[in-house]
């Protein structure tokens, strides 16, 4: 779909801030930016600053200086999520293909951009992974770069931005929950440094998960604010975990791994059950949100369960030092339960390897 926007006094605020990058980076004042169309409609000739203006003109209104291009999912997209690509769609010359996210950049040309911490919140952990319909059973899938929010822009752009989604979500929760109010800081947004913008609007993205959950039933958002903050807490506890470990600390049975992973573990479930009671969110037995609850299959002639550190609507999770795939016993097993989980996420520590998402295995032919 396409939208005519225009430039106002917030846009020309956002351009200087805009400006102010170009500058540190050496631009020229061209900013070549497929998404936005100039007057000449190739959309390569908007200044910096003018990449600002029409950002701001969301908010501002008036006079029609640019069109804002995004690209629009076919309608067969997953239930659970969308498509993945770089949200910009150029007719003539883009079949609206999935653009492959490794570790470490883009398959297939063009980048996913955002403002770090500031960026509008994910959705659904097709956002962070990129799965289609066409996505082969038995996939292994990284998530795209930067999942967790860093960014370190200058500081002029980053507090735009940063104030920008303030709003936004402000506006949303107390839509969802008149009573909300934001959470406590010593600091405004303008005296904070990037860690802490990204840090006090990470906080608002979850209340807005929280919300979503409590008040709709959307377990969407949940799933993503809940794999950002286990990978930072399973980063954590696994540095605490080897420090303790070094100095001599830790009980000590199989070896090093075992004596680590144990004290990780333990650690990140108490960490998240602490999360989701900070946020309100009810966990448990038989709901739709566990943390190391069983999972039953009863499938078979017995009935089995296996015990997944967390479940979130029919995503698991597992924190873990150790790789896993769908050839893992435990991993089959959490495929094979009632809930028939559409997918299972490792998280493992970033220095390890970091987070990953496995889809079902292939079925196996019969004999």
């Amino acid at each position: 779909m396409a939208g005519q926007i225009s430039s106002g006094g917030f846009g020309r605020g956002v351009g200087k801030a805009f400006a102010a990058i170009g500058d540190t980076l050496g631009f020229d004042g061209d900013f070549g930016y497929d998404g936005v169309n100039g007057p000449d409609g190739n959309g390569r000739n908007l200044s910096v600053a003018g990449l600002g203006d029409a950002v701001g003109g969301l908010f501002d209104g008036g006079g029609a200086d640019a069109e804002l291009v995004f690209w629009t999912p076919p309608s067969d997209a997953l239930s659970l999520g969308g498509y993945l690509n770089d949200g910009v769609y150029r007719p003539g010359t883009d079949d609206a293909s999935l653009l492959l996210i490794q570790g470490g950049g883009v398959r297939g040309g063009g980048s996913r951009t955002g403002m770090g911490g500031n960026r509008p919140p994910m959705d659904s952990l097709y956002e962070i992974f990129p799965l289609t319909p066409s996505t082969p059973a038995g996939s292994i899938l990284a998530p795209i770069d930067g999942f967790l929010g860093f960014s370190a822009l200058a500081d002029g752009a980053n507090l735009a931005a940063a104030e920008m989604q303030f709003s936004s979500l402000y506006n949303e929760l107390r839509e969802l929950d008149p009573t909300y109010r934001a959470p406590d800081s010593f600091q405004s947004l303008e005296a904070m440094s990037w860690q802490g913008r990204n840090s006090y609007l990470g906080e608002m993205r979850v209340d807005r998960a929280a919300a979503l959950y409590n008040v709709r039933g959307e377990i969407g958002p949940l799933q993503v604010e809940t794999l950002r903050f286990l990978q930072g807490r399973v980063d954590t506890r696994y540095g605490e975990g080897v420090s303790l470990f070094n100095r001599g600390e830790l009980d000590v049975h199989l070896g090093r791994n075992e004596a680590i992973g144990n004290y990780m573990d333990g650690a990140v479930r108490r960490d998240l059950q602490a999360f989701y009671t900070r946020h309100g969110v009810s966990y448990g037995r038989g709901q739709q949100v566990t943390v190391n609850n069983r999972h039953y299959d009863t499938s078979g002639t017995d009935r089995t369960y296996s015990i997944p550190d967390s479940g979130l609507g029919r995503m698991s999770y597992d924190w873990t030092l150790t790789p896993k795939t769908q050839a893992t016993p435990q991993v089959q097993s959490f495929f094979r339960a009632d809930s028939r989980p559409v997918g299972v996420i490792i998280i493992r520590p970033t220095p390890l390897g970091g987070s990953y998402y496995l889809t079902p295995p292939a079925p196996q032919p019969r004999r």
